[in-house]
C-alpha cells in the first residue's frame, strides 16, 4: 500500500464526459495551469490549507476505472441514438474562440488546439446543424481525453495525474477538512493507492434499475431502456419480439416517474434524459418511413448525457436470408407510451412556438421556449407525427398513480415487451467520517440532490470542517436556477457538464473570480446573453 503525504486540490472520480469537463472549462478560461499546479501557478489562497497542515501542494488526480480507450467518452459510443444537440453546438462549446465574453474563452496554447485538427472534430463540423450520432460524439470526447492525458503527462506530471484502470473504493472525511480517498487498481495487481484532497468531485454516472412489478409474469418481458439503446440490448429486444406470434408483438414504453415527462432537457446536447427511440423498434422488419421516427421515452444515460433519437445505420432485422421487401411487424396502435406530465416541445424562439400554436408567453433570457423541459429534434418530430396522425403505430397516454391503474395494468398485460424508462440512481462512493460513521446525503428516490453550487448536501451533524464533495454529470440532480417556467429542473448534458457544472466546480476550488467581473454563474450568463443580443442587433 502506497500512502501519499501530499494533498491534491481535487480528486475527480470518473473519467467520462462529465469528469473531463472540469479540464475543458479550465483550459478555456485560462485556469488549467493553476489547476494542474497550484503551487507554481496559483495564489497564496490556493495553497493555504496545504501550508497550514504541512502537506505538499499538488494539483488534480483523475481516477478512471477503464483504460485510455474509454477516457473522455465513457460509454457514449455504445448508444445507437443521436445526441439531442446539433453537432456544431457541441463543437463550439469546446473549441470556439469567444473573446467577447467575460471572462473571455480561448483554446490558444491549450491541449484543445490538438483536438481541433483531429478527424473527429472535422466530422462533427461536417454534420453541422444536425443532431450528432453518439458514436461520433463519443469519438470526439475520447480525443479530448487523449489530449488531456498527454497534456498532464507533458506539462504537469510532477503535480497531477490520470490514473487509468484505477477505481475509487471509499473515502473518509477528516476533521481538518481534507478527504482521504482509497483507490484500487483494476488491472489485476490489486495495488491500493491513498490520496488526500481538498475537494472530491464525483462524476461516476448512474445506474438504471428495473422495478419489481406486481405480476411476476411481466418480468420475463421487461427490458431496461438503457439496455435497449445499445446494440446488444436492442438485438435482445428484437429477438424477443420476433419470437412472439404476429398479433402479440406489442410494446409498452413506460416513462420515468422521476422525470415526469417525455422531455429531454437537452438544452445543448443530450441532456440527462433521452427519449427512447422507436426508430429502432420500427426497424425490426422494416425501415422507418419519413413520417415515422417513432417514440420518445424518458431515460437517463450513464456517465454522459445526450438525448434523443437516432439515425440508426442497420439493415432489416427481419432475417438474414430474407431478401424480399420487409414489412413492419407493428400494426397501428401496437406501440404505447405511458408518460406522467403533459408533453412539451422545445422552440428556439417565441415566433417558432407561436407558429405551432404553443403558449410562448414565458421564455428564457435567450428567447427560447421550454429550454429545459422540451422535446427536441428527433423526439419533437416524432411527437408531432403522432399528434397529427401521420404516425399511427404509436399512442401516447398521460397517466397518474391514482387514477390510471386500470390503463397501466391493461397495457402491461397486452404488451409483448415492456420497456422501462426509469431514471438513473446515482452511483455513489461510500464515505464516512473519522470515527467510521457513514456519511448520508440528501437524496430523492436514489438520486443524490445537489444545491445550486453542485455540492452534495450532507445530512446530520459533522465534527470538524465539513468536507467539500461535489457532484457532476448524470446521476446527480443539479438544479437549474434559471428555468424560464419558474420551476426547478434537472440540467444534464455534455455541454451543461462542460459549462455550468464545471464552472461551479472551479468556483469551489478558486472562488467566484472564475466568473470574471461577475459574482455568480447566473450573472455571467446574463452578461453573455446581453452581449449576444447586442451582436445580433448590430448585425441587423
Amino acid at each position: 500500500m502506497a500512502i501519499n503525504e501530499e494533498v491534491y486540490k481535487a480528486v475527480v472520480v470518473g473519467g467520462g464526459p462529465a469528469g473531463i469537463g472540469v479540464f475543458v472549462r479550465a483550459a478555456r478560461g485560462g485556469l488549467l495551469p493553476r489547476l494542474l499546479n497550484p503551487d507554481k501557478h496559483g495564489t497564496t489562497k490556493d495553497t493555504e490549507l496545504s501550508t497550514q497542515l504541512g502537506f505538499k501542494q499538488m494539483g488534480v488526480v483523475v481516477l478512471h476505472s477503464g483504460g485510455a480507450e474509454t477516457f473522455g467518452g465513457g460509454n457514449l459510443g455504445e448508444y445507437i441514438i443521436n445526441s439531442n444537440t446539433f453537432a456544431c453546438g457541441l463543437l463550439a462549446s469546446v473549441l470556439d474562440e469567444k473573446p467577447d465574453l467575460d471572462p473571455p474563452e480561448s483554446i490558444k496554447n491549450t491541449f484543445l488546439e490538438k483536438v481541433r485538427v483531429h478527424e473527429s472534430a472535422k466530422r462533427l463540423e461536417e454534420i453541422g446543424a444536425a443532431p450528432g450520432n453518439l458514436t461520433e460524439i463519443g469519438r470526439f470526447l475520447r480525443r479530448v481525453g487523449a489530449c488531456l492525458i498527454e497534456e498532464i503527462s507533458d506539462k504537469a506530471s510532477d503535480t497531477s495525474k490520470v490514473l487509468l484502470h484505477t477505481a475509487a473504493v471509499k473515502y473518509e472525511a477528516l476533521e481538518n477538512g481534507l478527504i482521504r480517498v482509497k483507490a484500487q487498481r483494476t488491472n489485476g495487481s490489486g495495488d491500493t493507492v491513498i490520496l488526500h484532497t481538498e475537494h472530491l468531485i464525483l462524476a461516476m454516472g448512474g445506474t438504471q434499475e428495473l422495478p419489481s412489478l406486481d405480476n411476476p409474469a411481466y418480468h420475463s418481458k421487461l427490458f431496461a431502456s438503457d439496455s435497449c439503446l445499445r446494440e446488444d440490448g436492442f438485438a435482445k429486444l428484437k429477438e424477443h419480439l420476433l419470437a412472439l406470434p404476429t398479433g402479440e408483438r406489442k410494446v409498452c414504453i413506460v416513462g420515468s416517474p422521476k422525470t415526469q415527462s417525455l422531455s429531454d432537457p437537452q438544452k445543448n446536447n443530450k441532456d440527462s434524459e433521452t427519449p427512447f427511440a422507436t426508430p429502432q423498434l420500427a426497424s425490426i422488419g422494416a425501415p422507418v418511413t419519413a413520417a415515422a421516427p417513432v417514440s420518445p421515452l424518458t431515460i437517463k444515460k450513464c456517465e454522459t448525457a445526450t438525448s434523443t433519437i437516432a439515425k440508426v445505420k442497420r439493415t432489416s432485422l427481419a432475417g438474414a436470408n430474407d431478401t424480399s421487401s420487409p414489412k413492419s411487424i407493428f400494426n397501428p396502435k401496437d406501440i404505447m407510451i405511458l408518460h406522467r406530465s403533459p408533453v412539451r416541445c422545445y422552440y428556439g424562439s417565441k415566433k417558432e412556438a407561436e407558429v405551432d400554436g404553443v403558449d410562448a408567453s414565458r421564455v428564457d433570457r435567450s428567447g427560447c421556449v421550454n429550454t429545459f423541459t422540451g422535446l427536441r429534434e428527433d423526439a419533437k418530430r416524432l411527437f408531432k407525427s403522432v399528434k397529427s396522425g401521420r404516425e399511427v403505430r404509436v399512442r401516447l397516454f398521460q397517466v397518474n398513480q391514482q387514477g390510471s391503474q386500470a390503463l397501466t395494468d391493461k397495457a402491461y398485460a397486452t404488451a409483448g415487451a415492456i420497456v422501462w424508462g426509469a431514471g438513473y440512481k446515482t452511483n455513489m462512493l461510500p464515505g464516512s467520517d473519522e470515527a467510521g460513521n457513514p456519511l448520508v446525503f440528501h437524496q430523492d428516490n436514489g438520486v443524490v440532490k445537489l444545491d445550486n453550487k453542485a455540492r452534495l448536501q450532507l445530512l446530520g451533524p459533522f465534527k470538524g470542517k465539513r468536507p467539500s464533495i461535489l457532484g457532476l454529470g448524470l446521476g446527480f440532480s443539479l438544479r437549474s436556477a434559471v428555468d424560464e417556467m419558474g420551476t426547478e429542473t434537472r440540467v444534464d448534458g455534455v455541454s451543461i457538464y462542460h459549462r455550468r457544472g464545471a464552472a461551479l466546480v472551479l468556483e469551489a476550488l478558486f472562488g467566484p473570480e472564475v466568473y470574471g467581473t461577475s459574482s455568480s454563474f447566473e450573472e455571467m450568463v446574463e452578461k453573455a446573453s446581453l452581449t449576444h443580443q447586442k451582436h445580433l442587433t448590430l448585425a441587423t
